[in-house]
């Protein structure tokens, strides 16, 4: 009974001395009798205890910061931004894996055809899946630079969405492409391609933007490059290639087209429809090096690359000729 008596006197102890230590820091800072000014500033200049002083400026600069960011945004609209940045950003990297996937892919392809030995007639087959390996690399730079938008890349989205579509086609008359690693690339490059072109037109939040409008004012603004003078000598000789390239292209798509009527053999239609497939892709590529050659941009790092792809190209193109001639 006695340790009771004594821990009930030490617990009124302990609980006189606090109130006591709590009424003289109040008496040294009377907080509960400040202005009502002083109150809705947040301020208390009668304040003299360190303690008191510290922990009335902490409770004013975290009393600020609230207050601005709750003037500076909702919480509504920055969960919008955050998940329309989140879209986009999910947007690009898938848009970015695929065409490395077409890159890859046709690199793949490439080396295993090159297993049975290189000559003149394999360069020439594979210059098709070369080219698109390598306007598939130049895309995802596009995409990483965010100028999918610019007419440059449409163009190449566009030769790239025909050239896989004949790939695809192409299988179905010639079964030895009836492979994984001839499909996959071309099926890649067709919806990748078609993805890339509408986020260059309607933007990465998909704005309201007509497709079918802008394939109308890019083939009017072909046939407007095409037609134009050449303003130098480099415009002037990717006119000619351009020509070239757009004369063959239609004569392999007429020689489609009549194969087809006479029922001629799957083979030779598919072997031709993969050629007409490979000579539109160069008329783009040539006629997007005459539009720059007529602005003066030659030196961007974009069309020092597709020079390298024309020209690997027309190498292959003449080494066939060149084949062709000696056998005869």
């Amino acid at each position: 009974m006695a340790q009771q008596a004594m821990a009930k006197w030490y617990f009124f102890l302990s609980l006189l001395l606090c109130c006591g230590h709590r009424c003289l820091a109040l008496a040294h800072a009377p907080i509960l009798w400040s202005t009502k000014s002083h109150r809705c500033s947040g301020r208390f200049p009668f304040a003299t205890h360190p303690e008191l002083i510290r922990e009335q400026e902490c409770v004013q600069s975290l009393r600020s910061r609230f207050l601005s960011s709750r003037l500076a945004i909702s919480p509504t609209e920055s969960f919008d931004e955050y998940t329309s940045v989140r879209k986009v950003e999910g947007r690009r990297k898938r848009v970015k894996v695929g065409y490395r996937v077409v890159s890859m892919g046709y690199a793949i392809f490439s080396c295993l055809v090159l297993r049975g030995g290189l000559n003149a007639l394999t360069a020439y087959a594979l210059s098709g899946p070369v080219m698109a390996a390598g306007i598939s690399y130049i895309l995802v730079g596009a995409v990483r630079n965010d100028r999918l938008s610019s007419d440059t890349y449409k163009r190449l989205n566009l030769a790239l969405i025909l050239y896989g579509f004949c790939g695809c086609l192409s299988a179905y008359f010639m079964p030895r492409f009836r492979t994984a690693a001839w499909m996959v690339p071309s099926f890649v490059a067709v919806v990748n391609s078609v993805k890339g072109y509408c986020y260059g037109v309607k933007g990465w939040k998909l704005e309201s933007s007509s497709v079918i409008g802008d394939i109308v004012h890019g083939t009017r603004d072909s046939f407007r490059i095409l037609l134009e003078k050449p303003k130098n000598a480099s415009s002037a000789g990717y006119l000619i290639v351009t020509l070239f390239s757009v004369v063959f292209a239609l004569l392999k798509l007429g020689n489609v087209a009549d194969l087809a009527l006479k029922k001629a053999v799957p083979f030779s239609i598919g072997a031709r429809l993969l050629r007409f497939s490979k000579l539109a892709m160069l008329t783009t590529v040539s006629l997007t090096l005459k539009d720059a050659a007529d602005r003066d941009r030659l030196e961007g790092s974009t069309f020092i690359q597709l020079n390298i792809l024309t020209s690997a190209m027309f190498g292959a193109m003449a080494g066939t000729f060149l084949d062709s001639l000696s056998s005869e």
